[in-house]
């Protein structure tokens, strides 16, 4: 059987590793903004809806290209 502290334990990891899992992208929100299609993969500006910029997007995963409101740009982020 187990134990309060070892159920707790398991509670924390499995959460840890939920939270690892979501995309960062999908935590972007613009509620004026211009592109409807916020965090979505580009190859080029055809694939987004609105008006956005095809930006190269650097994360654990590595570099990919996504869709992203036209003048935001961190420090991680590539203009393409």
């Amino acid at each position: 059987m187990m134990s309060a502290a070892h159920s707790a334990f398991i509670l924390i990891v499995a959460t840890t590793i939920a939270m690892i899992n979501i995309s960062s992208t999908s935590m972007w929100h613009f509620p004026n903004g211009r592109c409807t299609s916020v965090g979505v993969p580009c190859r080029n500006y055809h694939n987004c809806t609105g008006i956005c910029n095809c930006i190269l997007y650097r994360d654990t995963t590595g570099v990919s290209k996504i869709c992203m409101e036209p003048g935001y740009n961190p420090l991680h982020m590539i203009m393409y």
